[in-house]
């Protein structure tokens, strides 16, 4: 190594408090990601077939997997639908609506944590709800209304704009 060439020496980044977690979403999408690989120069053209097949039956063993907790969601989700039209001569108890409506929500959390969403605090809630956004419109919401609520995010980014 020369010792005429200047050195920089980047930070070491500092670990995240568990005040800042580390971010999950990573903003690729999986196209783009498999687009890129491909397009790599030192694939043979029998490789690049092997991984576009692969990626492939990967893509479809996802969304297979997937499929079963969307039927659970449907399932669920049956007795709440206002714009159901499955015409259905089942009557559900209190105690079954209660059950559904868990499972219901444990299933939508497990669906979108994951999704890389993160649940937001009801103090982050709070706060925003009482914050007056950039654009000068106060917005008050009574969430007493809502027998549950529940919101999530994904990603985050602050934008100042002049």
């Amino acid at each position: 190594m020369s010792d005429d060439l200047p050195t920089t020496e980047k930070p070491t980044p500092e670990a995240p408090t568990p005040e800042e977690p580390l971010e999950r979403f990573i903003p690729i999408g999986r196209q783009g990601i498999v687009a890129d690989l491909l397009a790599a120069p030192h694939w043979s053209a029998e490789d690049k077939k092997q991984f576009e097949e692969f990626c492939q039956i990967f893509t479809a063993l996802y969304h297979y997997k997937f499929q079963v907790h969307l039927e659970e969601l449907k399932r669920c989700y049956t007795p709440f639908n206002p714009d159901t039209d499955i015409v259905t001569q089942r009557e559900y108890s209190k105690e079954e609506k209660q059950q559904l409506s868990g499972s219901l929500v444990e299933e939508m959390r497990r669906l979108i944590n994951n999704a890389n969403y993160e649940e937001l605090t009801n103090e982050a809630l709070d706060d925003a709800m009482n914050t007056e956004s950039f654009y000068g419109v106060s917005v008050a919401v009574d969430l007493e209304d809502f027998e549950k609520l529940i919101v999530y995010y994904r990603g985050s980014r602050t934008q100042v704009k002049h």
